[in-house]
């Protein structure tokens, strides 16, 4: 693949030459990115983007949505952008879009908006390719139990679960505190 670097200077020589119509042309080719699934978001209007939000109840939290869109049906549907190799999807990305869907939920600026029992990760691959992976939520009851089982860890009342992978542990921000860590 040839990348092309366009600068000011040349995109004029080539308006003069050839014409606003095609510079205009041109310049879409080269920007095209192309995108699988996430279909269901055409024409949905951003709603938040990257807009950080808190709440002290029922539980504290606070998160930075990437995008939020507001569907045709007025619905808002989150989306978590994520840079990766491949195309999949981890628990712990379903948890994060979940815990803003609670957020959303309990904010003062949006607790009255409808929001979807699913969200939306976006995956940006190599090269241009981007995939929307849609995925179902977990309830709002599991967010609050994971909150607390969260507090209990940091506390010290009980010990992370331990990850039977060497990977997945040192990854882990409880690494350092927890007995059956792999390292």
């Amino acid at each position: 693949m040839i990348e092309l670097i366009v600068s000011p200077i040349v995109i004029g020589l080539l308006a003069l030459i050839i014409g606003g119509a095609a510079i205009i042309f041109i310049l879409l080719a080269l920007t095209h990115v192309e995108a699988e699934g996430g279909e269901e978001l055409l024409g949905a209007r951003l709603y938040l983007n990257e807009e950080t939000l808190r709440i002290t109840a029922p539980i504290a939290l606070s998160g930075k949505p990437d995008q939020v869109w507001r569907l045709r049906g007025g619905a808002l549907a989150i989306v978590d952008t994520k840079r990766r190799a491949s195309a999949m999807v981890f628990k712990s990305d379903i948890i994060q879009l979940s815990a803003y869907r609670y957020l959303l939920a309990h904010h003062r600026k949006t607790k009255n908006e409808p929001l979807l029992p699913y969200g939306f990760i976006r995956i940006r691959g190599r090269g241009r390719k981007v995939y929307y992976r849609k995925v179902t939520l977990v309830s709002f009851e599991e967010i609050e139990a994971l909150y607390t089982r969260a507090g209990a860890i940091r506390n010290g009342s009980i010990s992370p679960t331990p990850k039977p992978a060497r990977a997945l542990c040192s990854g882990c921000g409880h690494q350092q505190r927890c007995a059956s860590a792999i390292t």
